[in-house]
């Protein structure tokens, strides 16, 4: 987009801020003006671009003078790379209403949060718990090794989904995988749950909630563990893993409200289910028919968007009247590119600004879609993917993949994660149950059961 044009557009969203009519502020004027600025975002960051659709997110909170939710979160995530750099460009008054610094003994009241900061010089875990913190040394964990091994990963990944492969590549890049779990764990995650005393067999296991940066957030911490010899020992052993792409991310916006929101997950829920069998340019899931027809049936109050009628607009309007949602479709990939990635419609395609300009108050979604929490690799510090921008969207619960699964693995560990969600168990619980049971069953062949991660509460 032309600077001239960024310039009158952003000049159009500044004046929004001296208006108290929702009407204008949501008008179709601003919300197409905003759209162009997020694919221009999308496809190339600029200082300019980013204040622009700061400001109309910031106008819109001004407008219904309201400081919590999607908007007010979008605007701080596109202000503040400019925090540091460029001041000048941040709203004033946006410090007045900014979320404080997060109190950790709030955060930590579920379970530890551990954020994992590699580098040239030296590479630590930030480990909050118990409302303090704690910096435990990573010396294995150094930068240019876990960009090695998250090179050698993702192609060994891409041998073990290739049926053409011949197997003795296959076994090669299944050694790899193998290799790249050990190191996660040895280099960093033995070093966090001996720091915080956690044995392995708790009944139940404690929570852990990951926060990575860099490379790291495209490697499975939560698969972390020694799977050759004598049995599987790892992370699962020790703790149930979600993730969070921030502190703050995990605050919680009213108490009562989340742990009213946490007993009524999996309670007789509007399930909207989202599958794609055939859609033009992909490959044909052959299993998403069939497991969208088993979820209606265990969850009575669904609506099912498949084929022709899985169009961009029909679950946008959906999305707002569920407070569950199951896509079975493909992720169109952005991770070596310098676009986002997408899920795969019908019509098109359903993009990360489609989605973070939603505002709801829904539960869960389950994105069985190949790489639906991985973005850019030139984004990997700014989480930017279809997982967090469901997340922001409002969902308390994501389950993503952080790589390519197969059509007919996705159907085993969606019937037995629904199953247990139908019982009323826990998103994350659920999630490491069948995971783990898994894991058990397969120890030598993670890219069955470790690509599925949890993020939220």
């Amino acid at each position: 987009m032309p600077h001239t044009s960024l310039t009158a557009v952003r000049a159009r969203l500044e004046r929004f801020a001296s208006t108290t009519d929702p009407r204008t502020v949501l008008g179709p004027e601003a919300d197409a003006a905003a759209r162009l600025l997020a694919e221009s975002l999308q496809t190339s960051w600029s200082d300019e671009v980013a204040h622009a659709f700061g400001w109309f997110h910031w106008c819109r909170c001004m407008a219904q003078q309201t400081y919590e939710g999607p908007d007010f979160h979008h605007a701080l995530e596109l202000f503040r790379p400019l925090w540091a750099r460029r001041p000048d460009m941040v709203p004033p008054a946006i410090d007045a209403v900014r979320p404080a610094v997060p109190d950790i003994a709030t955060l930590t009241e579920d379970g530890p949060v551990v954020v994992v900061n590699l580098a040239t010089a030296r590479s630590d875990a930030i480990v909050l718990a118990d409302g303090t913190a704690t910096c435990v040394p990573l010396p294995r964990a150094d930068l240019k090794s876990a960009a090695d091994r998250f090179m050698a990963f993702s192609s060994a990944v891409g041998v073990l989904h290739d049926p053409h492969q011949p197997a003795e590549q296959r076994w090669e890049a299944g050694t790899v995988v193998l290799d790249t779990l050990t190191w996660l764990w040895e280099a960093i995650a033995e070093p966090v749950v001996l720091s915080l005393g956690i044995e392995p067999g708790g009944d139940p296991l404690p929570r852990l909630w990951w926060c990575p940066t860099g490379i790291l957030s495209f490697l499975p911490l939560h698969a972390a563990g020694r799977y050759t010899g004598g049995g599987a020992q790892g992370i699962a052993d020790h703790v149930m893993s979600s993730y969070t792409t921030t502190l703050n991310a995990l605050r919680p916006k009213d108490a009562a409200h989340d742990r009213s929101r946490r007993s009524h997950v999996g309670r007789d829920p509007r399930l909207l289910v989202v599958a794609t069998p055939q859609t033009p340019g992909a490959a044909p899931l052959r299993h998403a028919a069939a497991d969208a027809q088993a979820l209606a049936e265990l969850f009575p109050r669904s609506t099912v968007l498949t084929g022709e009628a899985a169009t961009k607009q029909a679950v946008l309007r959906e999305l707002t009247e569920h407070s569950w949602a199951h896509f079975a479709c493909h992720t169109q990939d952005g991770l070596l590119e310098r676009t986002a990635n997408s899920l795969v419609l019908q019509d098109g395609s359903l993009s990360l600004p489609d989605i973070t300009t939603l505002s709801l108050d829904a539960e869960l979604v389950f994105l069985a879609s190949s790489g639906s929490a991985a973005g850019p690799f030139h984004l990997a510090d700014e989480a930017h993917h279809v997982a967090s921008s469901f997340q922001l969207a409002g969902f308390t619960h994501v389950i993503a993949t952080l790589w390519e699964i197969a059509d007919g693995d996705a159907t085993e560990f969606t019937t037995n994660l629904y199953g247990l969600l139908a019982e009323g168990v826990p998103p994350a619980e659920a999630m490491h149950r069948v995971t783990r049971d898994l894991r058990e069953r397969y120890p030598r062949s993670p890219w069955l059961w470790a690509p599925y991660v949890h993020m939220g509460s």
